[in-house]
């Protein structure tokens, strides 16, 4: 069995990280030099030793958010192209906010252009030279495998991704949700007797239950729950639930779970507690479970596996991209899946009923 070979683990992580911050003290004075910007001058609110620490400061929360990329010999080219696009962009723009926040405006468009074509080429310089300098195969191995860990596992993402959804679902809780509120509720008060919300219990991937908040889109019928729940085949849909559920204006009140912690944003879906044979067998053979959040979206919502009929096969196949959604999380995929969400049409599967094996 081939070893695994990670230069972005341990020392080496920071390490790279450091020759970032080296990079970007040259970049900066190749930019201002480029733009015939000479600093300080009288406008100025900082000396030119001021202006690279906050160069720098603008890394340390692009460090967080993309650590140095995995650097074997086999990744590809496209890959550390990537990653390097991808911190230079968030650092220049980290860059422009702080001095926007410190009303600073001295620096110009030409500097910031030039900055980021300078910081852009030395990190993939740097990540391509340091990928030549990775392990070689030892013991007679053609290839070094590489397992890529789930992102998810790193504290730091994790911390970045409970920021997103408390910052994102905070804010649309104290702006748009109550006007949603107020609208909703009187539109299913004047269709339907009873409250405004429901709330739903979903199995997660570890089998715990999770109480879903929705606004009701159903009647409510005489054989409620021992807790008031409305049973998933003992109910029918009036007229304005199918477009609350066709518009998904109805999830809308999660953002309450995810606020407090429950759900994220974005995130492996969660299923029906009659659905949780099928998930216990999928987890079986397709993986050990997700530990993530589910979300009001994911993934799998955008290849068109939420639907009002969850067979065999789609929920299988929900499953494999969830765990897809896993092994590649980053804060650019999630903010890529909420658009899709909210903006893209979403494609639609015909599955038969085919078991689980």
């Amino acid at each position: 069995m081939s070893k695994k070979r990670n230069i972005s683990q341990g020392s080496a992580r920071w390490v790279i990280a450091l020759i970032d911050a080296i990079l970007i003290l040259v970049c900066f004075f190749f930019a201002h030099s480029m733009a015939g910007q000479h600093i300080p001058n009288s406008e100025s609110h900082f000396s030119t030793k001021g202006y690279l620490l906050i160069a720098v400061l603008a890394y340390l929360p692009t460090v967080v958010a993309l650590r140095p990329t995995y650097l074997d010999r086999e990744v590809r080219g496209d890959i550390i192209l990537k990653h390097a696009v991808q911190v230079c962009t968030l650092n220049v723009l980290l860059f422009m906010t702080i001095l926007f926040l410190l009303k600073d405006y001295t620096l110009s468009r030409m500097f910031f252009v030039w900055y980021a074509v300078f910081t852009g080429i030395a990190f993939l310089l740097c990540r391509t030279i340091t990928k030549r300098f990775a392990a070689k195969p030892q013991n007679g191995e053609t290839s070094v495998k590489y397992e890529k860990a789930e992102p998810l596992l790193w504290v730091e993402n994790r911390i970045l991704k409970r920021l997103v959804d408390i910052v994102f679902s905070g804010i649309f809780l104290l702006t748009v949700f109550p006007v949603i509120y107020v609208i909703v509720a009187i539109a299913v008060k004047l269709n339907s007797p009873g409250p405004v919300f429901i709330i739903r219990e979903r199995v997660n991937w570890d089998g715990s239950l999770l109480r879903v908040i929705k606004f009701r889109t159903t009647h409510i019928p005489a054989n409620t729950g021992e807790n008031g729940e409305i049973a998933a085949t003992d109910h029918e849909d009036f007229p304005l639930g199918d477009f609350l559920k066709e518009t998904n204006i109805d999830k809308l009140p999660q953002c309450i779970n995810v606020f407090f912690g429950s759900m994220s944003l974005v995130g492996p879906r969660h299923y029906r507690k009659e659905q949780a044979e099928i998930l216990s067998r999928a987890v079986e053979t397709y993986g050990n479970g997700i530990f993530a959040k589910p979300g009001i979206t994911g993934w799998a919502k955008t290849q068109g596996y939420y639907g009002k009929v969850m067979t065999d096969e789609n929920v299988a196949a929900s499953i494999k991209s969830d765990l897809w959604y896993i092994q590649n999380w980053s804060i650019w995929l999630d903010i890529l899946i909420v658009y899709r969400s909210i903006f893209g049409k979403q494609p639609y599967r015909d599955t038969t009923q085919i078991n689980i094996a």
